[in-house]
């Protein structure tokens, strides 16, 4: 066999090598840029920090046109915020309430990222305070009815009454005051007008003559209760009856005047029509009430069908005869499909509310074990997974566990909630005492808890809970060393399938935002999120306390954005910003931090701080209960996506201190673009799953229908 070979040509050519490092480079940068993209993907983690370095926070807050500076000028400035869709709608309202006299706010959501103010528009009348209407500034040209308070008068509470009426026309009325008269003078009154005064009753009657007429009185505290009853010619007209700065119009007469302290505000469709409703409490009074002087009224607004407020306190049967309202929520206790409420006092036994139906409710604290006399913050949910909503009070922790049966038992010491720290006083019980939220940070499907310390010494606690006990895993998780804190807001702000944390100080630039790693730590990012508050935004922020916050997506993004009300210590070291290159000034020691605090007048300042969020995706669950509650409260909701399982309880995740917001539930889902599985267990048992639910979507589920969209 004869083999061969063939020989080929070679070629040789000169190329430049430039291109040829460029592609080099450019390939490993492709591949590096890779790595570090989807790394975090590949890891089975989405995380934020290595995935999206753009996700931060921006000041929102004039542009969507909310007050910078708030009205609650004393020492505790806004009391709290709560969030809800008063108007169904699908956009998120917010309501932030003043302490002491300063008026509220109540935005409503205009859908196109802005807020109206309609405070005035809806019926939930304001604290009358003045400067309004002087003597001297009343036209006759306006026939009406007119009430303030002189805010000059502070401490005395001086009232002010004017009414014009064309002549001819008789006038009565009778004015009730839960305190003494210390006095009560004429003005204007002719020789046959009438002013009779009693114990803590004025009554007057004359005939008017197109003139301001009308009575100034004192009553022995100012922080009472004033109700009116007014009749022109026996005829109620509330339109010609004008209440505080810019001459609110009750709805109906005889109208109420509420003067003592606006505290708790929670949202909850009491009377399962659809609308959510509003529980406020009140009475942050200087003494407790005694008789005969009469009770004080909490205030209770139905939703009614043009989304306009009425009270129906008087009718509902909840009294709070005596007591401080602090604070208070809906939940359904005895699981009979009606909201019940639970109110804390400070300084007389806590109160629950059983709703009989028809708007009407009986208190039933003795027989349920839940007088109690002490602790005033708490939170309702299911601990240990019976379906029956027990209760947690943080200031001193209690857990009482609910028998299904109307009865509760305390468990404290079981459950592994033993505290070892007392209130000597009221005064600590108030000042020190905060509160506690639950969230499922670990993704077990048990609640588990964030105690704030407050600020009578110790340290926060985060809890992990399973079937009703708990361990404390506070430094493993990285949150050791956390003093001071009144509060702790649970919220997914990066959607990542994570609940984060965000924890409220009364001290300067000391809130904290600590996002959860997903292995059961926790991190600060409070500086790359923008949310130290130190220079970033105005130098104001630089002396304002923590304040109240809430969670909440104003623009319908499918981010969680934050709404912060700072309070402002009255300190005179931080009245003006510090010279250029000054040392900075040494803080005060926390008693004289603390009385200055109380002593201050000046504003506190909003902030709407709107998340710019990243890739991740997110679902929202609204509940519509049927045999359950309306507003679906005690319901659990598990999601489930190829990374886990998160579980929230509807009524206790959105439970704040001092507040409850009526909002759909929030999940993120990291790069998932569905939820596996959506399951439902309301708290009747019955349960409902929906299959591959798309992301980036409301997902509204009834309960009697199965029907959701």
């Amino acid at each position: 066999m004869k083999t061969h070979s063939e020989s080929r040509p070679s070629f040789t050519r000169s190329r430049p090598k430039w291109p040829r490092v460029a592609l080099a480079l450019g390939t490993v940068g492709a591949i590096a840029a890779g790595c570090f993209l989807f790394y975090p993907y590949l890891k089975g983690g989405y995380d934020r920090l290595r995935g999206n370095l753009t996700q931060t926070f921006v000041d929102d807050t004039a542009r969507a046109g909310l007050k910078r500076h708030h009205a609650g000028a004393n020492w505790l400035g806004t009391f709290s915020v709560s969030v809800m869709d008063y108007d169904n709608d699908g956009h998120a309202d917010l309501f932030v309430n003043n302490h002491e006299r300063h008026r509220p706010y109540f935005y409503r959501n205009n859908g196109d990222a802005t807020f109206s103010e309609v405070y005035e528009e809806i019926g939930i009348l304001e604290n009358p305070v003045g400067p309004v209407f002087g003597a001297p500034r009343i036209s006759s040209a306006t026939p009406g009815f007119f009430v303030w308070l002189d805010p000059a008068t502070r401490l005395s509470g001086t009232w002010h009454i004017r009414w014009i009426a064309p002549a001819a026309t008789p006038v009565s009325g009778t004015l009730t005051t839960n305190a003494r008269i210390a006095r009560a003078e004429k003005v204007g009154f002719s020789a046959t007008d009438t002013l009779r005064t009693e114990e803590s009753v004025i009554h007057f009657t004359g005939v008017a003559d197109g003139t301001p007429k009308g009575i100034d009185f004192t009553s022995t505290f100012p922080e009472s209760t004033v109700e009116f009853d007014l009749r022109y010619d026996g005829k109620a007209e509330p339109q010609r009856v004008h209440i505080g700065p810019r001459g609110v119009t009750p709805p109906a007469l005889p109208l109420s005047l509420s003067l003592g302290d606006r505290h708790a505000t929670v949202w909850g469709d009491f009377d399962n029509d659809g609308r959510t409703d509003l529980f406020v409490t009140r009475g942050a009074m200087v003494g407790l009430l005694k008789p005969p002087h009469g009770a004080k009224h909490e205030e209770l607004f139905r939703n009614g069908p043009d989304a306009r407020f009425t009270n129906v306190i008087r009718e509902s049967g909840i009294r709070n005869d005596y007591g401080r309202g602090r604070d208070a929520q809906w939940v359904d206790y005895d699981n009979d499909g009606r909201l019940d409420l639970y109110v804390s006092n400070l300084g007389s036994r806590n109160l629950l509310f059983r709703n009989l139906g028809h708007g009407v409710f009986e208190e039933t604290a003795v027989g349920a074990g839940l007088d109690l006399t002490g602790p005033t913050h708490f939170v309702w949910a299911d601990f240990n997974g019976d379906r029956h909503p027990d209760i947690l009070f943080s200031n001193p922790e209690r857990l009482f566990l609910n028998d299904g049966k109307g009865h509760f038992a305390e468990v404290t010491e079981a459950a592994g909630l033993k505290h070892a720290r007392h209130y000597a006083s009221l005064k600590d019980a108030l000042f020190w005492g905060s509160g506690a939220a639950v969230a499922d940070f670990n993704n077990d499907g048990h609640l588990d808890l964030f105690i704030a310390s407050g600020l009578g010494g110790g340290e926060s606690r985060l809890l992990a809970g399973h079937d009703g006990k708990f361990t404390n895993v506070t430094a493993r998780a990285g949150l050791g060393g956390l003093q001071d804190v009144t509060e702790g807001l649970w919220g997914d702000f990066d959607n990542d399938g994570h609940i984060d944390l965000y924890t409220i100080s009364p001290h300067p630039a000391s809130n904290r935002l600590y996002r959860n790693k997903g292995n059961g730590t926790f991190v600060d990012v409070t500086h790359a999120m923008n949310l130290e508050l130190t220079d970033r935004l105005e130098w104001s922020l630089r002396t304002h306390a923590g304040g109240v916050a809430t969670w909440m997506d104003y623009n319908g993004d499918g981010f969680l954005d934050l709404f912060l009300a700072t309070r402002r210590p009255k300190d005179p070291q931080h009245q003006k910003p510090p010279a250029a290159g000054a040392a900075k000034a040494a803080p005060e020691p926390l008693p004289a931090r603390i009385l200055a605090f109380m002593k201050g007048k000046t504003p506190g300042t909003h902030f709407l701080l709107r998340n710019t969020g990243n890739g991740n995706r997110w679902i929202k669950v609204r509940l519509a209960g049927s045999a359950s509650n309306r507003s679906g409260y005690g319901a659990k909701v598990f999601v489930t996506t190829p990374a886990g399982t998160q579980f929230q309880e509807a009524g206790a995740s959105t439970k704040l201190l001092f507040a409850q917001n009526d909002v759909p539930l929030h999940f993120g889902l990291g790069a998932y673009g569905k939820a596996t599985t959506l399951r439902v267990v309301w708290p009747d048992g019955r349960e409902q799953v929906l299959h591959d639910v798309a992301s980036n979507q409301v997902v509204r589920i009834d309960e009697t229908s199965g029907n959701h969209d």
